[in-house]
């Protein structure tokens, strides 16, 4: 019975990151080999915040497509300079 029990705590206190396109607050929030990145839109000489997700940084649209086809590489702004990041085709146009 105590082993039972033990198991069935272990086993709820592990964890799996969120998926790509999920909201976090750090990368260790998100699945393995992903990033908790700032989506950010420019806005005249400043960045808007628009998001922190799990996803990937990328150069062109192909580098997204192991997250899926709903997955553009965006232009973003954000701590990490002028970079594009991987997020839903919602959030914007292609790159």
């Amino acid at each position: 019975m105590r082993i039972a029990i033990l198991v069935f705590v272990l086993a709820a206190c592990t964890t799996t990151g969120v998926p790509a396109g999920s909201e976090c607050s750090r990368s260790s929030d998100c699945e393995s080999g992903l990033s908790c990145l700032e989506l950010g839109q420019p806005s005249g000489s400043a960045c808007t915040l628009i998001i922190n997700q799990c996803s990937l940084a990328c150069g062109s649209n192909a580098d997204c497509s192991s997250l899926g086809s709903g997955f553009i590489c965006f232009p973003s702004c954000g701590s990490a300079g002028n970079t594009m990041v991987c997020t839903g085709a919602a959030g914007g146009t292609a790159g």
